[in-house]
């Protein structure tokens, strides 16, 4: 094991967190190393100069005052100007009945008016328009008229 491997475990070693092997690992490494020695014997002051500190209370207020600034940091800052008058409940309920409203008439809205006699009429007989493009497509309407002079004749 290197020194940066051994160094990682240094803080869990002074803090009595390793198992028995593994602590008898580090300790032989650091018997042997003066620079890992020198860290773990920091580690050790640092746990014991916090071991003396008094623990703090904190103030009364704090997650009070603590919330009101994250508030106030974050008031709106996700929503376009705009959009931060809806923020507010009654303009939020009113904004939403306005918008269930134009839903309703947009629903109750009859139907478009039906299309012109035109293209109901072609939509009626497109098979038979279909069949004069295909006579027209293969020149037959000339004969088509001849025959029709014909029979008019009769």
């Amino acid at each position: 094991m290197n020194c940066a491997q051994i160094k990682q475990d240094l803080l869990a070693l002074a803090d009595g967190e390793l198992s028995a092997p593994e602590a008898t690992r580090l300790q032989e490494h650091i018997q042997s190393c003066a620079d890992c020695r020198a860290a773990y014997e920091q580690w050790q002051k640092t746990l014991q100069a916090l071991a003396k500190t008094p623990a703090t209370e904190p103030s009364p207020g704090l997650n009070q005052h603590f919330f009101e600034k994250l508030d106030q940091e974050t008031q709106g800052s996700w929503l376009p100007a705009w959009l931060q008058i809806f923020r507010k409940p009654p303009v939020l309920a009113g904004a939403g009945a306005l918008v269930g409203l134009v839903l309703i008439l947009l629903w109750l809205q009859p139907a478009s008016p039906p299309a012109d006699q035109s293209e109901e009429m072609i939509a009626r007989h497109l098979e038979m328009f279909d069949d004069y493009e295909t006579l027209r497509q293969l020149e037959l309407l000339a004969d088509l008229e001849y025959i029709e002079a014909l029979s008019d004749e009769v």
